[in-house]
């Protein structure tokens, strides 16, 4: 994981930007009065950031779950060909 943020510290920087920055621009484009891209009201705005922020949270917790899954799996799996190659040494010597 240490190594994945630090070759891609970058791109994860630029997509929090995104991710933070779009929907802030867009709601202060809703109160420039010649423009008017975005409507809605306190109310609106407030169930979309709730909604945005849980999905957000969603999709890194869910990452999060797959890494330690993928995690776990790579220690068994070297914790089981250590064992093989621990039994084949063994019943060379026999």
């Amino acid at each position: 994981m240490k190594e994945f943020l630090k070759e891609n510290k970058f791109l994860l920087m630029v997509m929090l930007t995104i991710f933070l920055f779009t929907p802030i621009i867009i709601s202060l484009l809703m109160f420039v009065p010649w423009l008017r891209i975005a409507k809605g009201d306190v109310n609106g705005w407030l169930s979309f950031w709730g909604s945005y922020i849980g999905g957000l949270f969603s999709g890194l917790m869910t990452f999060l779950g797959v890494y330690l899954a993928f995690k776990l799996e790579r220690e068994n799996e070297k914790k089981k060909r250590a064992r093989r190659n621990y039994k084949i040494t063994f019943d060379l010597f026999e």
